[in-house]
């Protein structure tokens, strides 16, 4: 069955690569403790949290990844860009003054 339950959630977000990259970095980032020292106090859960392949790309051509937040709340991104059609961008080369 695809159904959701409370505390799963859907979001559609752009450059999930980027993003990924970023909450990785932020859960291996060493925190200062006053007795340890430096400790990256979350690394332990990268795998737990965040799966350990990063973002895939899906048949329907959606890279896509889960996450769990540290309330237990699941949440499963999805990237559709890649699916876009690339924006036009103007030459300003050809513009007036």
């Amino acid at each position: 069955e695809n159904r959701y339950w409370p505390g799963h959630h859907r979001v559609t977000v752009s450059g999930i690569h980027a993003l990924y990259a970023s909450l990785r970095r932020s859960l291996l980032r060493p925190v200062r403790t006053g007795l340890a020292g430096p400790v990256a106090l979350y690394a332990d859960q990268l795998e737990q949290r965040m799966g350990a392949d990063g973002p895939r790309l899906q048949p329907w051509k959606a890279w896509e990844f889960s996450l769990t937040d540290v309330d237990g709340n699941v949440l499963h991104l999805s990237d559709w860009s890649p699916c876009q059609p690339e924006a036009s961008v103007p030459d300003i080369s050809q513009q007036k003054p």
